[in-house]
């Protein structure tokens, strides 16, 4: 059965000072999850930065499978942070060999235009989904995501039938979702804080069957 996911997030610290940069997330998801990108287009155009957000929904409209917006911090030295909200696309990045790609496109302004792109991974792993998430440097080290929040999934056609991007169901009534790292780095060199630091998690998202 088809489905679109809803997914947010927030990073803060507990003093308000500028937070860590998250680089890196890998999240486990149980076998009721699976992931088609059979004949889904891929994105290959280029994008200029100064025009992105709009020639990239028009040159990749049909490769698009997610959308929201995402928010940063720029704290350079000796100033005040500069917050930032951007647009977010998801894109299919296609599969090979049985890793599937997608591409979370953002942008900032701040010290110049530049697009930032979160490169995702996802495998099979026993039976479940294997996803990780690569985050580049931002600003130089200066900029950290503050948080967000997007729609992802897609229905299509192929071969006559209906395929969702992303598809589920309910046999537990509970999709289970573990976190085995969640990796910041304090590239700003914001005082009192560790150069690295991992976090890691587990939770439910309740579900109900259908039929």
């Amino acid at each position: 059965m088809p489905i679109t996911a809803l997914l947010f997030g927030r990073v803060k610290t507990s003093d308000s000072t500028h937070p860590p940069a998250l680089r890196e997330a890998v999240i486990d998801i149980d076998k009721d999850i699976r992931v088609n990108v059979k004949e889904l287009p891929v994105c290959e155009a280029h994008v200029d930065v100064r025009e992105a957000g709009k020639r990239l929904e028009r040159l990749c409209r049909s490769s698009i499978i997610g959308r929201g917006e995402a928010r940063f911090e720029i704290a350079f030295p000796e100033q005040e942070p500069i917050k930032l909200t951007s647009s977010l696309f998801i894109l299919n990045g296609g599969e090979k060999s049985g890793e599937v790609t997608l591409l979370i496109h953002t942008f900032i302004t701040v010290p110049a235009p530049t697009a930032i792109v979160t490169t995702v991974t996802i495998t099979r792993k026993g039976g479940g989904i294997h996803a990780v998430a690569k985050v580049p440097v931002i600003a130089g080290g200066s900029g950290s995501l503050l948080g967000f929040n997007f729609r992802l999934g897609k229905t299509y056609e192929y071969k006559g039938r209906k395929l969702g991007y992303l598809e589920a169901k309910c046999p537990d009534e509970a999709f289970k979702v573990s976190v085995p790292s969640l990796l910041f780095k304090n590239e700003a060199h914001t005082p009192g804080q560790d150069t690295a630091f991992n976090f890691r998690g587990a939770f439910a998202v309740p579900c109900i069957p259908q039929g």
